[in-house]
């Protein structure tokens, strides 16, 4: 429990520069430049998030059972090797690279170092360390931020915003990691080829995948504004998703520390000691969101000064998403334990398949609430049968 404080206030610290930085973009952006650096982030993420949230999995997870022995240095290269091949293929799908491709990419690069930096002090249980990163991170790209708003103010452009992010999240890998990789070992490339074949061999190709179409589900929502609605109305759903981030960080911290910690359970009585602190959180975190949804009825729209009215009821709809999430997702951490990524796989698929029907038929009667409800009801789905899938895996477990 004091682990899981110690993150989370280090967290709402974080997310609350953050979610200041979020507001005052909202306010200065023009409707199509938020709508650009919206959709560019859910580019962003669906790398990023994936290679970030695999090999954290990979690392923690799986790194005794069949990774035992590689050096950090390969797993950072074996990312920046696919980094590289995303690259590759956006110059071959675009024809060029502009400066928003460019800013994509490298902010992708500094997600994921980061991320995987934050990763390695994880599974040391370094949890002061983890969160340090988190706020350096955060201080520095609120602190430029805010200088760059109230130099320009509405001239504000995505691609400045981008460039802040991607060179801060930079420059704190570099500066973090540079004592503990050698440039020279992130050209071993058979080391890179190797974890591949151990990744493809083994049950982790489904994690791949697992991780990779959650990514996707979590940004799909955006996508298909984008291509099924207009600018307006995904501007109204980055404004709300926004605010939305800012719930999410309580998962965010109950998994950073439930991950490792589930990995090491021996008995049914160690797991429902955990699942009993998580409900003692659950009593505080529902009323909160609840509360919060209620008051954003005359909070939002003072925020974004008018700008998005359907905001309120987008964020509304997310915010029983984040509840549910926030239930059930030990039980997801639980079924990685038994490396049950096939069961995850199948999961996510369908529920990628139930939510792109939802979307084509939501987004174009409602708009950005449609997108909303189309996430609201894939993410409950996907959810549930996890934990129904965690409940057998329970009984496995002995009772002491």
């Amino acid at each position: 429990m004091k682990s899981i404080l110690q993150v989370f206030s280090f967290d709402m610290l974080s997310k609350i520069l953050i979610g200041i930085i979020g507001i005052f973009l909202i306010r200065y952006m023009e409707a199509s430049e938020y709508a650009l650096y919206t959709f560019s982030l859910s580019i962003i993420n669906i790398v990023a998030q994936t290679l970030s949230n695999t090999f954290r999995r990979i690392y923690i997870v799986g790194y005794d059972n069949q990774f035992k022995g590689k050096q950090i240095d390969s797993f950072i290269g074996a990312q920046l090797l696919i980094i590289f091949c995303f690259a590759i293929g956006l110059l071959m799908f675009t024809h060029k690279i502009d400066i928003i491709d460019f800013l994509i990419i490298n902010t992708i690069i500094g997600i994921t170092f980061l991320e995987f930096t934050k990763t390695i002090f994880q599974r040391e249980l370094n949890f002061k360390q983890f969160s340090k990163i988190e706020i350096a991170r955060s201080l520095s790209f609120f602190s430029l931020t805010i200088i760059l708003i109230f130099t320009i103010q509405y001239n504000l452009r995505a691609w400045q915003v981008l460039l802040i992010q991607s060179s801060t999240m930079i420059l704190i890998t570099v500066t973090i990691l540079w004592k503990k990789i050698k440039v020279k070992n992130l050209m071993k490339f058979k080391e890179y080829i190797q974890i591949g074949k151990d990744i493809v061999r083994g049950p982790y190709k489904y994690l791949i995948f697992y991780v990779l179409f959650s990514t996707i589900l979590s940004q799909l929502d955006v996508l298909m504004l984008k291509y099924l609605s207009n600018n307006y109305q995904l501007a109204t759903y980055g404004s709300a998703f926004r605010y939305y981030s800012l719930l999410l960080l309580a998962l965010s911290s109950v998994n950073s520390v439930f991950l490792p910690v589930i990995q090491n359970i021996k008995n049914r009585y160690e797991l429902d000691t955990i699942y009993s602190k998580h409900n003692k959180m659950l009593i505080v975190f529902i009323p909160i969101v609840l509360l919060g949804a209620w008051l954003a009825n005359w909070v939002l729209p003072i925020i974004d000064m008018g700008k998005y009215p359907d905001a309120v009821s987008v964020f509304q709809i997310l915010s029983f998403s984040a509840i549910f999430s926030f239930v059930f997702s030990p039980h997801t951490n639980f079924v990685m334990k038994f490396e049950d990524f096939k069961f995850l796989f199948c999961m996510i698929i369908i529920a990628v398949i139930v939510n792109c029907i939802l979307n084509f038929i939501m987004i174009p009667l409602y708009g950005s609430i449609g997108a909303a409800l189309a996430t609201l009801i894939a993410f409950g789905f996907s959810n549930y049968m996890t934990y129904l899938r965690a409940q057998r895996h329970r009984k496995s477990l002995p009772i002491s």
